[in-house]
């Protein structure tokens, strides 16, 4: 006996644009996430300004985020999701981390949201 193939959608991905001074984040890169996603973080190492920021987008739709939020060692910064994920699919970080004296970089990285089917029919996202 065979086991027929999940239609499992494959995710078109964007390459990670990765800033200079980039450590990691949470999510990664190309990361699949099966549950509720509280907040996007970036850690780097230089110490980060004020200024710096994060943009989250879906279908070129930018989604709601909190303000960006500095560790108290300012070598990371997160922002707080708002609302749910509640589209299947890939969706794309744009940051800029900056450094005290302003000058700043940019860079991206996506990662896709896929709901477990329980999860789906109950609107967890």
């Amino acid at each position: 006996l065979t086991t027929p193939d999940h239609d499992e959608p494959e995710w078109d991905i964007p390459e990670q644009d990765t800033s200079p001074h980039f450590v990691s984040s949470s999510p990664t890169h190309g990361e699949e996430i099966y549950h509720k996603l509280e907040a996007i973080t970036m850690t780097f190492d230089f110490n980060l300004a004020p200024e710096s920021s994060i943009e989250l987008t879906f279908n070129g739709e930018i989604m709601p985020l909190g303000s960006v939020e500095l560790s108290s060692d300012l070598f990371s910064m997160s922002a707080t999701i708002i609302g749910a994920l509640d589209s299947e699919g890939v969706y794309e970080v744009n940051y800029k981390p900056c450094w005290p004296y302003l000058n700043c970089h940019s860079g991206s990285f996506a990662f896709v949201v896929e709901f477990e089917e329980e999860e789906s029919e109950s609107g967890l996202y």
